[in-house]
């Protein structure tokens, strides 16, 4: 076995074999170093990706388009930029497109509202960790009628507005 460094020479085992070699002389490398007085770690199981669930049950990681009306795609998360991702919670900046329906849904034109997202509520489904709140937050005003802030819960069928 050989290493490649940085500068592209290659070294070979030599190093390595003393560097293991030297940790039966120092203190702690031993076999009783590895016994410890804290009981062991339970390890959660694998989780395979951090999810929010679309409108067709899709499970998206970052997303930067999320429908939240499901029925006609009337209002939708667009141009999402993800702070963090896969902790408690995660956030996002970004814009909400809602149909104005104005004369009616068919003929009407979008309004774009900027806002922060806000997901949390994360559980094990699965192999996989998925959020199960999303807030909208209007930075700056009201989202149309719904107010400054909008809660949906994240179910397995897509986001659900919360009344």
């Amino acid at each position: 076995m050989s290493l490649r460094l940085a500068s592209g020479f290659r070294r070979g085992p030599g190093p390595l074999l003393a560097l293991a070699g030297s940790c039966s002389i120092v203190a702690g490398c031993g076999t009783q170093a590895l016994q410890t007085s804290h009981p062991p770690r339970t390890v959660s199981p694998a989780v395979s990706a951090t999810v929010v669930f679309d409108c067709g049950g899709g499970a998206q990681v970052k997303p930067r388009t999320l429908v939240l009306a499901c029925a006609d795609a009337g209002d939708t998360l667009v141009r999402l930029r993800w702070r963090s991702w896969g902790e408690a919670s995660a956030t996002a900046r970004g814009a909400l497109s809602e149909l104005t329906c104005v004369p009616n849904c068919a003929a009407g034109g979008i309004r774009l509202y900027q806002v922060t997202v806000r997901v949390t509520g994360l559980a094990l489904q699965g192999s996989r960790a998925a959020y199960r709140q999303l807030t909208v937050t209007a930075e700056g005003g009201t989202l149309g009628g719904l107010g400054r802030n909008v809660r949906y819960s994240l179910t397995a069928t897509g986001p659900a507005i919360e009344t």
